[in-house]
Protein backbone atom coordinates (compact mmCIF):
# COMPACT_ATOMS: atom_id res chain seq x y z
CA UNK A 1 0.00 0.00 0.00
CA UNK A 2 1.30 3.47 -0.77
CA UNK A 3 2.38 5.13 2.09
CA UNK A 4 -0.51 9.03 3.08
CA UNK A 5 1.75 11.45 4.14
CA UNK A 6 -0.08 15.24 5.17
CA UNK A 7 2.17 17.90 6.24
CA UNK A 8 0.43 19.74 9.05
CA UNK A 9 -0.69 23.55 9.17
CA UNK A 10 -1.35 25.70 11.87
CA UNK A 11 -4.67 24.63 11.86
CA UNK A 12 -4.15 20.96 10.70
CA UNK A 13 -2.34 17.80 11.66
CA UNK A 14 0.45 16.08 9.82
CA UNK A 15 -0.71 12.52 8.92
CA UNK A 16 1.13 9.48 8.74
CA UNK A 17 0.18 5.95 7.53
CA UNK A 18 2.73 4.29 6.14
CA UNK A 19 2.82 0.30 6.28
CA UNK A 20 5.72 -0.68 4.99
CA UNK A 21 7.94 1.44 7.76
CA UNK A 22 5.31 0.54 9.87
CA UNK A 23 4.73 3.86 11.21
CA UNK A 24 1.11 5.36 11.99
CA UNK A 25 0.10 8.88 13.39
CA UNK A 26 -1.31 12.06 13.82
CA UNK A 27 -0.89 15.10 15.50
CA UNK A 28 -0.55 18.77 15.90
CA UNK A 29 -3.62 20.95 16.53
CA UNK A 30 -6.73 20.05 14.68
CA UNK A 31 -9.24 22.57 13.70
CA UNK A 32 -9.45 22.68 9.97
CA UNK A 33 -11.46 24.86 8.04
CA UNK A 34 -13.40 21.56 6.53
CA UNK A 35 -12.33 18.83 8.63
CA UNK A 36 -14.68 16.41 7.13
CA UNK A 37 -12.39 16.93 3.52
CA UNK A 38 -9.15 17.26 5.52
CA UNK A 39 -9.67 13.94 7.14
CA UNK A 40 -11.18 12.31 3.87
CA UNK A 41 -7.76 10.58 2.25
CA UNK A 42 -7.09 8.99 6.10
CA UNK A 43 -10.87 7.27 6.37
CA UNK A 44 -9.75 5.79 2.40
CA UNK A 45 -6.80 4.90 3.59
CA UNK A 46 -8.19 3.14 6.54
CA UNK A 47 -10.63 1.95 4.33
CA UNK A 48 -7.97 0.36 1.75
CA UNK A 49 -5.78 -1.16 4.79
CA UNK A 50 -9.32 -3.11 5.55
CA UNK A 51 -9.46 -4.70 2.35
CA UNK A 52 -5.53 -5.20 2.36
CA UNK A 53 -6.23 -7.08 5.45
CA UNK A 54 -8.77 -9.42 3.99
CA UNK A 55 -5.73 -10.22 1.80
CA UNK A 56 -2.72 -10.31 3.65
CA UNK A 57 -3.11 -11.83 7.07
CA UNK A 58 -0.27 -13.81 7.05
CA UNK A 59 1.69 -10.68 6.40
CA UNK A 60 0.92 -8.48 9.01
CA UNK A 61 3.20 -6.83 11.79
CA UNK A 62 1.54 -5.06 15.01
CA UNK A 63 0.62 -1.89 13.61
CA UNK A 64 0.94 1.09 16.48
CA UNK A 65 -1.60 4.53 15.76
CA UNK A 66 -0.11 7.47 17.65
CA UNK A 67 -2.74 10.22 18.57
CA UNK A 68 -0.42 13.05 19.72
CA UNK A 69 -2.92 16.56 19.56
CA UNK A 70 -2.11 20.04 20.92
CA UNK A 71 -5.42 20.73 20.03
CA UNK A 72 -8.95 19.42 18.70
CA UNK A 73 -11.82 20.88 17.25
CA UNK A 74 -15.35 19.30 18.14
CA UNK A 75 -15.54 18.12 14.47
CA UNK A 76 -12.32 16.83 14.51
CA UNK A 77 -13.49 14.65 17.67
CA UNK A 78 -16.27 13.13 16.22
CA UNK A 79 -14.25 12.30 12.58
CA UNK A 80 -11.67 10.86 15.06
CA UNK A 81 -14.00 8.50 16.74
CA UNK A 82 -14.89 7.47 13.02
CA UNK A 83 -11.52 6.57 12.81
CA UNK A 84 -11.01 4.70 15.72
CA UNK A 85 -14.30 2.90 14.63
CA UNK A 86 -12.36 2.01 11.47
CA UNK A 87 -9.24 0.60 13.43
CA UNK A 88 -11.39 -1.16 15.66
CA UNK A 89 -13.02 -2.78 12.97
CA UNK A 90 -9.98 -4.18 11.43
CA UNK A 91 -8.60 -5.04 14.61
CA UNK A 92 -11.52 -7.60 15.19
CA UNK A 93 -10.15 -8.96 11.40
CA UNK A 94 -6.26 -8.72 12.26
CA UNK A 95 -6.05 -8.77 15.96
CA UNK A 96 -3.14 -6.54 15.53
CA UNK A 97 -3.65 -3.00 16.28
CA UNK A 98 -3.07 -0.68 19.11
CA UNK A 99 -3.46 3.29 19.75
CA UNK A 100 -1.98 5.41 21.94
CA UNK A 101 -3.63 9.03 22.89
CA UNK A 102 -0.65 11.22 24.16
CA UNK A 103 -0.99 14.07 25.93
CA UNK A 104 1.13 16.64 27.37
CA UNK A 105 1.15 16.88 31.07
CA UNK A 106 -1.36 18.83 32.84
CA UNK A 107 -3.71 19.03 29.69
CA UNK A 108 -6.40 17.58 31.76
CA UNK A 109 -8.76 18.12 28.08
CA UNK A 110 -6.57 16.24 26.01
CA UNK A 111 -6.39 13.51 28.98
CA UNK A 112 -10.51 13.49 29.32
CA UNK A 113 -11.09 13.25 25.56
CA UNK A 114 -8.09 10.31 25.24
CA UNK A 115 -10.63 8.36 28.57
CA UNK A 116 -13.58 8.94 26.79
CA UNK A 117 -12.14 7.17 23.42
CA UNK A 118 -10.65 4.66 26.01
CA UNK A 119 -14.31 3.75 27.04
CA UNK A 120 -16.53 3.79 23.80
CA UNK A 121 -14.34 1.75 21.90
CA UNK A 122 -12.92 -1.84 22.17
CA UNK A 123 -9.51 -1.97 20.48
CA UNK A 124 -6.17 -1.93 22.86
CA UNK A 125 -6.19 2.18 23.66
CA UNK A 126 -3.55 3.65 25.91
CA UNK A 127 -3.92 7.30 27.02
CA UNK A 128 -0.43 8.21 27.93
CA UNK A 129 0.98 11.11 29.87
CA UNK A 130 3.73 12.77 27.93
CA UNK A 131 6.43 14.52 29.84
CA UNK A 132 6.87 18.55 28.53
CA UNK A 133 10.60 18.92 28.07
CA UNK A 134 12.24 21.57 29.84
Amino acid sequence: MQALRINGTKNSPSVTFDLTNNLFMIGGTSRPENAVAFYAPAIKWLSDLEAWVDKNTEELKPMIFNFNFEYINSVSVKILFDIFKLLQQINTKSKNIEVNWYFKKGDVDMKETGEEYQKLLTIPFSVITEEIKS
